[in-house]
């Protein structure tokens, strides 16, 4: 498996949104809905809400792709990575650790090296 057909078919749902076009958003948002058993959903149904729906969105990548372990970069892409972590973990080691930077992973000093210092994480600097 390199990607799954439903991660497509909710980033077109995403892409639409992004684009304002929200019928076509809900349209691919519905082809994994429906194919769940679950009801289709329209614009209305979000209160005419482009954040709403935006959410929903978000919460079918959570329940369509649950256990694929790309949840982390859904996330750092949308920008929200570090406060659902903050939002949703009760353990107060990870709590005490972790930063906003972490959304990233560190540049291994050898390929900063090897690049001439062209690739670097400034965040890990801050």
């Amino acid at each position: 498996k390199i990607f799954r057909y439903a991660g497509a078919v909710l980033g077109m749902a995403e892409a639409y949104l992004g684009l304002e076009q929200y019928d076509q958003a809900c349209h691919y948002l519905n082809m994994t809905r429906t194919r769940a058993g679950l009801k289709a959903i329209s614009m209305d149904d979000m209160g005419g809400n482009k954040g709403v729906l935006m959410e929903e969105i978000r919460c079918e990548y959570a329940r369509e792709l649950l256990g694929e372990f790309t949840r982390k970069f859904d996330l750092v892409r949308w920008g929200i990575w570090y406060e659902k972590v903050l939002d949703c973990n009760a353990n107060s080691t990870l709590l005490s650790h972790i930063q906003p930077y972490h959304r990233y992973w560190p540049i291994p000093a050898e390929q900063v090296a090897e690049s001439g210092g062209n690739l670097h994480n400034d965040e890990y600097g801050e």
